[in-house]
């Protein structure tokens, strides 16, 4: 899932949304890994994001989700809000 370094607006419907068109262009019903490839400016969108990954997880969409590109800060207040770690 890649977006843009603002991510303004965006949510955890967003990104099951995303997964789910992906997936669809993909003509697949599930991929390995889904990774929110860079933090958005605000740790409130990245934990709202994340949930929307954790969704995809749960609805058996991916084995797994991931990011990169967080520095520990980032990674640090998505890991406090973050039921899957």
């Amino acid at each position: 899932l890649h977006l843009g370094p603002l991510c303004v607006g965006l949510d955890a419907d967003y990104a099951l949304s995303a997964v789910k068109a992906d997936l669809a262009q993909l003509k697949v019903s599930r991929v390995d890994l889904v990774l929110l490839h860079a933090p958005c400016a605000s740790d409130a969108t990245n934990a709202k994001l994340w949930r929307g990954l954790e969704a995809a997880l749960a609805q058996n969409l991916t084995r797994a989700i991931g990011v990169s590109n967080f520095d520990k800060a980032r990674l640090g207040a998505l890991l406090k809000a973050a039921a899957t770690k």
